[in-house]
C-alpha cells in the first residue's frame, strides 16, 4: 500500500501509467526497509498485457522499462545507489540490477519508522515502545534475558513474516507470556 507522500509524489506531475504501475505493484510492494535491486523482467511482467488466449498483447522490451524506470528516478520516487549496471549507445543510462532507494518510502520521522515492515533478523531488538506494551499488554515481568531473546528470534528468523516494530514487540510480548505460562 502507498503512503501519502507516495501518492502524491506518483499523482503530482505528468508520469507514464507504466511507470506509476511498476512502482506501485512492483517497487512499493517488494521494497525492503525501503530498497530494492530493480529487475527489469519482474517490472516488465507487472505491466505486460495478455489476450484472452495467453498470447502477449502488448510486452515492454527492457530499453522501455530502462525509459520508465528513469522516469521515475526523475520524478524522485526511485534513488539508485549506485552507477548504472551500463550505459546505452545513447549515452542512456541502464539500471538493471543496480539497488535503489524508495525515498518516499520511509523518509520523513519517527511515525513512518515505527510501520516499516522488515523480516526478523540476529540483531533485533525490541523497540523503545517495549515497555510500555508489554505493560498494557499484562505481562507480569516486562524484563528478559538473552536466552529468551535468541529463542524468540531464532524461531522467527526461519520464517518469511515480516512485522513492523509495533507488531514485533507483540509477538516477542506474547512469546514471552506463553514461556512463562501467563497465557
Amino acid at each position: 500500500m502507498l503512503n501519502a507522500r507516495e501518492m502524491e509524489k506518483i499523482t503530482s506531475g505528468y508520469m507514464h501509467l507504466q511507470s506509476r504501475t511498476i512502482y506501485a505493484v512492483y517497487l512499493s510492494t517488494y521494497a525492503e526497509n525501503g530498497e530494492i535491486i530493480l529487475d527489469y523482467v519482474t517490472a516488465s511482467r507487472c505491466i505486460s498485457i495478455l489476450n484472452p488466449d495467453g498470447s502477449p498483447a502488448y510486452s515492454p522490451n527492457a530499453t522501455e522499462i530502462n525509459g520508465y524506470i528513469l522516469e521515475l528516478i526523475e520524478s524522485g520516487l526511485v534513488e539508485p545507489q549506485n552507477a548504472p549496471a551500463s550505459v546505452l549507445s545513447d549515452g542512456t543510462p541502464y539500471y538493471n540490477g543496480v539497488l535503489c532507494r524508495l525515498p518516499a518510502k520511509f523518509d520523513g520521522g519517527i511515525s513512518d519508522l515505527s510501520f516499516r515492515l522488515y523480516r526478523m533478523h540476529a540483531g533485533w531488538q525490541p523497540s523503545a515502545q517495549f515497555s510500555e506494551q508489554a505493560v498494557f499488554s499484562g505481562l507480569s515481568d516486562i524484563s528478559y534475558n538473552l536466552s529468551e531473546l535468541n529463542d524468540f528470534i531464532s524461531y522467527w528468523i526461519t520464517t518469511k513474516a515480516v512485522k513492523d516494530d509495533a507488531h514485533w514487540n507483540l509477538a516477542f510480548i506474547t512469546f514471552l507470556k506463553r514461556r512463562r505460562h501467563e497465557i
